[in-house]
């Protein structure tokens, strides 16, 4: 996963690496969850199912795995009928191009009258989230579950 998002970095708007990040971000819940044994499941809550990981996740550790969770979902099965997603399907990420003016692109983000390309996440509900900041934060998580 942190070589994924390393590489991620260095081409933030290349959708086969951000594909390949949330793949390994949610893979990475799959994965503790099967390393657990009964005792610290218990310390989760009781839970029994890696879906439930992934819900308490969302929950109580970082709001947008849910974007994740769904992404990489969506990416697999092309439609989501799941009633938690926020994303319901693989059209619902991809590049937006900004900038072409001066003073259009925040400073240093691109040259004079230059275009910046940028990753997003569209939520079931319209709204845009930049895939920098969400792959950020999922990453923080983990950074702090796995120390």
């Amino acid at each position: 996963m942190v070589r994924a998002y390393e590489e991620y970095l260095k081409h933030p708007s290349d959708v086969f690496y951000v594909k390949a990040v949330v793949h390994q971000m949610n893979v990475m819940a799959e994965r503790m969850w099967s390393a657990l044994d009964d005792i610290e499941r218990e310390e989760y809550g009781r839970l029994t199912t890696a879906s439930e990981f992934r819900r308490y996740l969302v929950e109580r550790h970082c709001r947008d795995f849910q974007l994740v969770w769904d992404v990489d979902d969506a990416h697999k099965h092309v439609e989501l009928s799941r009633k938690s997603a926020v994303i319901s399907s693989a059209d619902q990420s991809g590049t937006v191009t900004w900038g072409g003016a001066i003073g259009s692109a925040p400073l240093g983000a691109a040259p004079i009258a230059g275009t910046v390309e940028e990753f997003i996440f569209k939520t079931n509900d319209g709204s845009e989230v930049k895939a920098r900041i969400v792959l950020h934060n999922v990453m923080e998580m983990w950074k702090s579950m796995l120390g």
